[in-house]
């Protein structure tokens, strides 16, 4: 008689099971540590569950599922420093392909079954680019789609080097002319200040608000699971800096990145880069996930850099009536907000 499969959230004495597994699955990343997540949710008021996968009494695989509210009712899904909300799996070790896919088509099943029937108005996962087989998802109507992301690797630092393009190794050089100094786990009112200045000036989006933003990194520092790297002058003005999260998987991933608008020209950002990638080397990580690759001059930044392209997955599933009537209400907002501007600039014409 087959082995039952089944989905049951993990009791708080089972977080360490969870750990254990995380360390050979695909798919996982410090996304999925109970411990980076309790520091998340104490930072947005959100709410996560480790929501396992059995089979029988085996863990194999499962969601670290992270609840929000929203005007439209409560939505599981990824957000700001929660990049990956992604389905980990089991590493299975057989010289038989069809028995890896059966387990975990098996694991997928489950999920979708347990996913799509949550009372979330919304539910969205973004898996990393090591979780390829999503039909259980697809055969039941969800929605599928690419998205993606630069690796950069550091196994190998002559490597590394060498695929970075002329001109930012030219940047880079030039940091070290101009005695840049890396200062690590420093100074978060400088960072914030830095962010909120690019918020301002390019019209990205606050993470989070400065006072959870500056607990958050502090929480992070403390706890071990990640760096506050800053490029300094010589004089110890902050003139770059970025926050890369660490946790026990062999890659890490940079999450808040931002750089003083004076001096974008003297090679601070891809000289503070550099330096975090070779402190990475030595941490003893493989790379780092330099977080989001849509079409723009910051993506095309970090693919100077020599980052592998990966394609990874965004799956939604079905929209709620409730998710559906407010997308619908943003969207007539936003028309007529277009409208009133349009209006607004023809009478100043």
């Amino acid at each position: 008689m087959a082995t039952t499969v089944s989905v049951a959230e993990l009791t708080p004495d089972q977080r360490e099971t969870w750990s254990t597994m995380l360390s050979d699955s695909i798919g996982s990343s410090i996304y999925a540590q109970p411990d980076y997540l309790d520091i998340l949710c104490r930072a947005t008021g959100g709410r996560y569950q480790l929501m396992g996968v059995w089979r029988g009494r085996e863990l194999i695989g499962g969601l670290p599922a992270y609840r929000e509210s929203h005007p439209a009712g409560e939505r599981v899904t990824n957000r700001l420093l929660l990049y990956y909300h992604s389905i980990v799996l089991r590493q299975y070790a057989s010289k038989y392909p069809s028995e890896v896919t059966s387990r975990h088509l098996a694991a997928l099943s489950a999920l979708q079954d347990w996913l799509q029937a949550d009372s979330a108005a919304d539910v969205i996962l973004h898996n990393r680019h090591e979780i390829v087989d999503l039909r259980p998802f697809i055969v039941t109507g969800w929605e599928v789609r690419p998205s993606y992301s630069y690796l950069w690797e550091c196994h190998n630092m002559t490597s590394s080097w060498e695929q970075i393009e002329q001109n930012q190794r030219r940047l880079i050089k030039r940091g070290d002319r101009e005695q840049l100094r890396l200062v690590e786990d420093k100074n978060i009112e400088a960072f914030w200040r830095l962010h909120w200045e690019t918020h301002r000036r390019k019209g990205a989006p606050l993470y989070l608000e400065e006072q959870p933003f500056r607990r958050y990194i502090d929480d992070i520092i403390r706890a071990r699971l990640g760096h506050l790297w800053l490029a300094t002058t010589a004089d110890d003005h902050v003139v770059a800096g970025q926050l890369t999260l660490l946790g026990t998987s062999p890659i890490a991933h940079t999450v808040v990145a931002a750089a003083d608008s004076d001096y974008l020209q003297s090679g601070a950002t891809p000289w503070l880069r550099w330096q975090s990638l070779r402190r990475l080397h030595d941490l003893g990580y493989r790379g780092t996930d330099l977080t989001d690759a849509a079409l723009n001059p910051v993506t095309r930044f970090k693919s100077q850099l020599g980052g592998r392209l990966v394609m990874n997955s965004v799956v939604r599933r079905p929209q709620s009536s409730a998710m559906r009537r407010y997308e619908s209400r943003m969207r007539w907002r936003g028309r007529v907000a277009g409208l009133v501007r349009r209006l607004r600039g023809d009478r100043r014409g």
